[in-house]
């Protein structure tokens, strides 16, 4: 069975699963899948960490065994090849390659065959591809990638005037918050989802998890 067959087969056990929860305990689902995610990637930007290393680590592609950035062969194959046109994915493999180096480990092959590359000089780091981004982008990326991750679980974008129970955008806005991040309001996530731009950052956000889709959990966006 193929990966996408892999992940169709188990977004749609999850989706029926779904059907039979609570809304309390769908977001509690929320919370643990993505909620907690984000606000570690939240973080690690703070840090100032690239988009594409912070949501390879939510993703569960990269993770960290003491000093080394562990990866498996299919996400090695995968930066390796955009690296070859994504600035943010070229660091990555050489940040990978290094730390694994620098500990007595042999990386990947497809990693090991960009860095010698690299280091010959018969490959540069890309540059970045479009118009400039908007001072926000990354931020509205993940608003809109969490919004939807909770409209998965079936939960409502918003809350009604007299409900207790939080919705999507609600949620959202708590995971900011407890990022440190207090500016990020409800209506501000809100107007991210409502606005025209909003159908390129769904691109943004395919393109994204395209490299990582055999290591999401929870319902498919």
């Amino acid at each position: 069975m193929s990966n996408d067959e892999i992940f169709t087969s188990a977004g749609n056990a999850l989706k029926k699963h779904l059907s039979n929860l609570t809304r309390e305990q769908k977001t509690d689902m929320w919370w643990t899948w993505h909620g907690n995610r984000l606000i570690g990637t939240l973080e690690a930007l703070g840090n100032g960490v690239s988009m594409t290393e912070a949501l390879a680590f939510e993703s569960g592609a990269v993770v960290t065994s003491g000093d080394v950035f562990e990866i498996d062969e299919e996400f090695a194959s995968e930066i390796s090849r955009r690296a070859l046109s994504e600035p943010e994915a070229y660091d990555l493999v050489l940040k990978i390659c290094g730390l694994a180096i620098h500990t007595g480990r042999l990386p990947q092959e497809p990693l090991r065959i960009l860095a010698v590359a690299a280091l010959l000089g018969d490959i540069q780091r890309p540059k970045k591809k479009g118009r400039p981004r908007a001072q926000n982008w990354n931020r509205d990326v993940l608003i809109l990638r969490a919004l939807r991750s909770a409209r998965g679980y079936g939960l409502p974008i918003k809350t009604g005037e007299y409900s207790s129970k939080a919705g999507a955008v609600e949620l959202v806005a708590q995971a900011f918050h407890r990022a440190g991040q207090h500016m990020v309001t409800e209506d501000g996530i809100y107007h991210v989802w409502k606005k025209p731009k909003s159908s390129r950052l769904q691109k943004e956000i395919q393109k994204l998890e395209l490299a990582s889709r055999s290591f999401q959990l929870g319902p498919e966006y």
